[in-house]
């Protein structure tokens, strides 16, 4: 994008040039990104977990309801200043999340039938 200088012809205030993309683009970190396992349903609250097929877990960290359904949806988290937001492809907002330890897989009880 191209911008120009414009001379203002009062004195009062300076014009404000428009962040950039590049700018913008340049303070997001992404640190995963991949395809998330299951469908995603949205973003509902705090207790909505969000598991990437490589393994990252992370929960929703603030109140805000949205509902689209993805079957085998595209996202990533970035990193902005102190804070971390997933972003759905084919979706507008991003939601803030923070990291949570990987699920543990839960005992069945059941014992294996070894063949003797």
């Amino acid at each position: 994008m191209v911008y120009k200088k414009v001379r203002l012809k009062t004195k009062s205030s300076p014009v404000k040039q428009p962040d950039t993309d590049s700018a913008r683009q340049s303070e997001k970190k992404i640190i995963e990104e991949g395809f998330l396992r299951g469908a995603f349903r949205g973003f509902r609250n705090r207790t909505t977990f969000f598991e990437f097929r490589e393994g990252g877990r992370w929960r929703q960290d603030e109140d805000q309801y949205l509902y689209h359904y993805f079957n085998k949806a595209y996202a990533y988290i970035y990193q902005e200043n102190d804070a971390y937001y997933l972003h759905v492809e084919g979706m507008d907002m991003c939601i803030k999340v923070v990291a949570t330890p990987p699920r543990k897989k839960v005992s069945t009880g059941r014992k294996k039938n070894s063949e003797t």
